[in-house]
Formats: structure tokens, C-alpha cells, sequence
């Protein structure tokens, strides 16, 4: 951690085996997480929650993670694109390190919001009202959580790119243009984000879940897509 650069190498491809291990952990642990989510659906069936029900909710997780899943693989292709052109340097590595930490928070808050999604869509009527408010307070807890952790990761980025670009806009860099076609990503990832926060207040287990799959189909659209349009705009 104290050597910004390693022997010989002048980029950050130092960190990108590490970056590789990380991200494919994370998205392993999503995976395993899955079965026990499952097995609880299956055994919670009763004469008021029938098969139709139950392969709904398992539907429902496998999407959720689907589009977790989506996100992971943007934040990994973000972060392997740009340690490939940047130059080694102790701010990278440092920032790089945050992000690794925020990103593998994604599976144990997703773990939580499915636990507690599927605790309320299982609950009975009967159940007592002061325990659903506190279900409930902890499920809006954990979507906020969720997304902020998610605009914390894409600021990170933005600043390891802006930094980058601020170090050499006063020179001839042929991965310039590339740099400032990944900060234009990146606002519009943060953008984005902010505008359907307010998404996450809704007060219904499935529906509250569109803020997360609108950003993961957010990052599967092209930036000239999107871009083009915004500029019809200014």
C-alpha cells in the first residue's frame, strides 16, 4: 500500500488481478446467498400463500439479482477499463481500495432487503402491527442504504477519472478522449441515481425494488443513446 507503483509497472494493471478476484467474489456471494432465500419461500407455503405465489417470489429474487448482478459487472468493467490507461499513482491505489470495500457491501445489503422484502410478503394478516412497522422502517433503511452505497461507488469513480484527467490535460495523452467518455458515463450514472432515489419511499416490497432495476438497465444503455438525447436538450 505504501508503493504507489509496483517494480517495472507505470499503470494501474497492477491492481487489476485484484480487481478481477474481487468483483467475481462479490458476484459469487450473491449466488450462494440465493439458495437459503429460496428454500425459506418453500417453506413458508400455506393454504394462504399457494404455488403461484411462491414461484413469484423466487422469480422475483432471481431478477433482483439479475440486476445486481448487471451492476457488479459495470462497476468492474468501469474500474478494469480505467486502471488499464491510467498512470500508477497512491491516490488511485487508495480509492481503488474504497471502492473494493463499498462494492462488497452489495451482497450482505442485498441479502437483507430480500430477507426483509420476502418477511413482509410472507407475513400474516394476523401478525403484530408494531413488528410490521419495525420490518418496514428496516426495509426503507436498507433501500436507502443500498443506493447510496451504489452513488458512493460511481463519486468514487468520477473522481479517480477527473483526477486523471486534471493530471494530464496539459499534455498530449492518447487515452484522453477515453477518459472523457468515462467521466461522461460516470455523471450520468450519479445523475441517474440521485433522480430515482426518491423511488425507494415507495411503500410496497416488489414495486420498491424499480430504483435498482432502473439503474442496472441504465448501465446497459449505450452512452450515445442517451447522450445524443441530452444534447437535444441544451
Amino acid at each position: 500500500m505504501n508503493n504507489s507503483k509496483i517494480i517495472t509497472v507505470s499503470t494501474g494493471e497492477a491492481w487489476i488481478g485484484l480487481i478481477d478476484g474481487t468483483y467475481a467474489i462479490i458476484i459469487t456471494l450473491l449466488v450462494i446467498e440465493l439458495p437459503t432465500l429460496i428454500i425459506k419461500v418453500i417453506n413458508s407455503a400455506n393454504e394462504n400463500f399457494g404455488i403461484f405465489q411462491i414461484n413469484s417470489l423466487i422469480a422475483l429474487h432471481l431478477i433482483r439479482y439479475l440486476f445486481a448482478t448487471i451492476i457488479i459487472y459495470d462497476w468492474w468493467s468501469l474500474h478494469k477499463g480505467y486502471l488499464k490507461i491510467c498512470k500508477a499513482s497512491r491516490f488511485t491505489s487508495i480509492l481503488s481500495m474504497f471502492i473494493l470495500f463499498f462494492s462488497s457491501l452489495m451482497p450482505p445489503f442485498l441479502y437483507i432487503l430480500n430477507h426483509l422484502a420476502q418477511s413482509i410478503i410472507l407475513s400474516n394478516s394476523d401478525t403484530n402491527e408494531i413488528q410490521n412497522l419495525v420490518i418496514d422502517q428496516e426495509y426503507l433503511y436498507s433501500r436507502f442504504s443500498l443506493l447510496i452505497t451504489i452513488f458512493i461507488i460511481y463519486f468514487l469513480f468520477f473522481i479517480l477519472v477527473r483526477n486523471q484527467l486534471f493530471r494530464i490535460k496539459r499534455r498530449e495523452n492518447k487515452n484522453l478522449q477515453d477518459l472523457k467518455n468515462t467521466s461522461k458515463i460516470i455523471i450520468y450514472r450519479l445523475i441517474f441515481t440521485i433522480l430515482i432515489m426518491p423511488l425507494a419511499v415507495i411503500d410496497n416490497p416488489i414495486v420498491a425494488d424499480i430504483p435498482i432495476f432502473l439503474i442496472a438497465l441504465f448501465t446497459l444503455i449505450p452512452l450515445d443513446t442517451y447522450g445524443n438525447l441530452l444534447k437535444k436538450f441544451n
